[in-house]
């Protein structure tokens, strides 16, 4: 037995395991940058999991798909015309706290992976990369993501919702 059937095991036992669990349904990722998800095969690979992928070049046109709705996870790249990764992030966290946000990027010093994280995002990955090992923490950030959804307690009039940590 070779990797690449270990591989494809286990990427079909973590589909059944997930499958039951009920949270990595078919999604919706944005990516914007330089053209990642087609230099490394990725919107083929995130095809495979499920994903479909709406691939733009520009930081406006990634708020753009964000705010019309239907996303489920975006993919930024640091370095991007119109508006850079970090400031999408940024927007987006203003309006969207539970959004799952992975820069992907080739800026990968400790400060530049220390401000993505502060500015919003959950994960920061730099290139090169492995596509599995991506698709791995997308599965990751969409379960954590679901369960973000808690239910609102209620007793009276008081309402209290804990994931926006409101009353």
């Amino acid at each position: 037995i070779d990797i690449r059937e270990i591989t494809g095991i286990l990427k079909r036992e973590i589909s059944q395991y997930e499958a039951k669990l009920d949270v990595t349904k078919v999604g919706r990722v944005v990516e914007v940058g330089d053209g990642i998800a087609r230099v490394y095969g990725l919107q083929d690979a995130l095809a495979s999991e499920g994903y479909r992928v709406t691939a733009v070049s520009d930081g406006l046109a990634a708020l753009a798909a964000v705010r019309a709705g239907g996303i489920d996870l975006a993919l930024l790249d640091v370095m991007m015309p119109g508006k850079s990764g970090y400031d999408v992030c940024r927007d987006i966290r203003k309006t969207d706290e539970r959004l799952p946000i992975i820069i992907l990027t080739a800026k990968g010093e400790e400060i530049d992976k220390v401000v993505g994280l502060q500015l919003g995002a959950d994960d920061y990955v730099t290139k090169p990369f492995d596509p599995d090992e991506l698709a791995a923490r997308m599965r990751a950030l969409r379960r954590r993501a679901a369960g973000r959804g808690q239910p609102l307690l209620q007793h009276g009039d008081l309402v209290v919702d804990p994931a926006a940590r409101t009353v």
